[in-house]
């Protein structure tokens, strides 16, 4: 190889190194800054409403949440694979509606379950705590929660969906206009 040819060569790879350096360096960054700005515990509502509470109580509350959750693997595992049948029957050639619809009904049971068994080893370890404890323990559960005024899944804006029969009229309203024609 011509001198030349590895003058360029060395180059090109001190170039694509300095790429990757900045790729990884730019990587690390926002990752510190994710965690630093929207802060630990982003998951599990329950266990965000823990975060104010003492040391000790975290880690109690932790320890029973977590093995409740275990308990509970078996009602996630089912509702994974109802919701997995759910998505396979949408893609088959011929969906069979009625089936899909059983699959999601039994994936939602399934998810209640478990966040009945959640929210049932939550308010057992709550009763062993001491009123300001609990106090705070209902501050975190009520931040958890979230504070939409409509369901996280509607695009528009308040009110019944379109193509939706209108309210009925109480009885004392005047008539609707009629359009012009």
């Amino acid at each position: 190889m011509s001198p030349r040819n590895l003058k360029i060569l060395l180059a090109v790879s001190v170039l694509l190194n300095v790429f990757v350096l900045a790729a990884i360096c730019g990587g690390l960054l926002m990752g510190h800054r994710l965690v630093h700005e929207i802060g630990p515990g982003r998951g599990n509502p329950m266990m965000r409403a823990a975060q104010h509470m003492p040391e000790a109580e975290q880690q109690a509350f932790h320890r029973q949440m977590r093995a409740v959750a275990a308990q509970t693997l078996p009602a996630i595992t089912e509702a994974r694979k109802a919701r997995d049948a759910a998505a396979d029957g949408l893609i088959a050639l011929k969906p069979d509606a009625a089936r899909i619809k059983q699959d999601l009904a039994r994936a939602r049971a399934a998810e209640s379950l478990a966040r009945g068994q959640m929210e049932d080893a939550l308010v057992q370890f709550a009763v062993t705590l001491e009123p300001k404890a609990r106090e705070r323990l209902a501050d975190g559960l009520r931040r958890a929660a979230p504070r939409h005024g409509r369901h996280m899944m509607m695009d528009g804006p308040p009110g019944p969906p379109p193509g939706a029969p209108p309210p009925p009229r109480p009885l004392d309203a005047p008539p609707p206009l009629e359009p012009p024609q």
